[in-house]
C-alpha cells in the first residue's frame, strides 16, 4: 500500500493472485486444446494456442518485474483479447475456451480496477456473442 491507504500493482498479494489468474488460465487452454475435436486442430489454432501460452507464461514468470508497466499499458490485455476472439472463434462458442476469456475478463479487473474491467469485459461479451451468432466455426449459431 502507498501513503493514501491504496493498493498498488507492486504489491505481494495482487502478484499471487495475478499468478493465480494466470494459471487458471494455462489450465484451461490446456484442457480446450485436448478437448478440441480433430476438425478443430488446425495450424492456425495451434499457433495462436502457443501464442496464448506464452502471453500468459511471460507475467506469470516475470510479474514483479512488468506488473507496474502492464498497469500502465492495457496493450497487454488488449492483445489478449484479440487472441481469446480468436481462438473462441476457432473452437467455437460452446467450447470450455469460454472460460479462459473470462479469465481475462478477472485479470483486467484485478490489474486495472473498473477501469479496465468494464471496458475489457464488454469487448469479450461482444467477442462472445459474434462467435455464438455467427456459429463460428462450423456456421451453425449458438442462439
Amino acid at each position: 500500500m502507498d501513503d493514501a491507504g491504496i493498493i498498488t500493482v507492486g504489491s505481494d498479494w495482487l502478484g499471487r493472485l495475478v499468478r493465480v489468474l494466470l494459471v487458471f488460465r494455462a489450465l484451461i487452454l490446456l484442457i480446450t486444446v485436448l478437448l478440441l475435436p480433430p476438425a478443430q486442430r488446425t495450424p492456425a489454432v495451434g499457433v495462436l494456442a502457443i501464442l496464448a501460452a506464452v502471453i500468459s507464461y511471460v507475467p506469470l514468470r516475470y510479474w514483479p518485474r512488468i506488473g507496474p508497466s502492464v498497469s500502465r499499458h492495457p496493450m497487454y490485455l488488449a492483445v489478449e483479447v484479440l487472441i481469446a476472439t480468436l481462438i473462441l472463434a476457432a473452437a467455437g462458442a460452446r467450447s470450455s475456451f469460454f472460460f479462459f476469456t473470462l479469465g481475462t475478463a478477472a485479470l483486467a479487473g484485478v490489474v486495472y480496477g473498473r477501469r479496465g474491467a468494464i471496458p475489457f469485459s464488454l469487448l469479450l461479451i461482444a467477442a462472445y456473442e459474434f462467435v455464438a451468432y455467427e456459429g463460428l466455426p462450423n456456421n451453425h449459431p449458438l442462439h
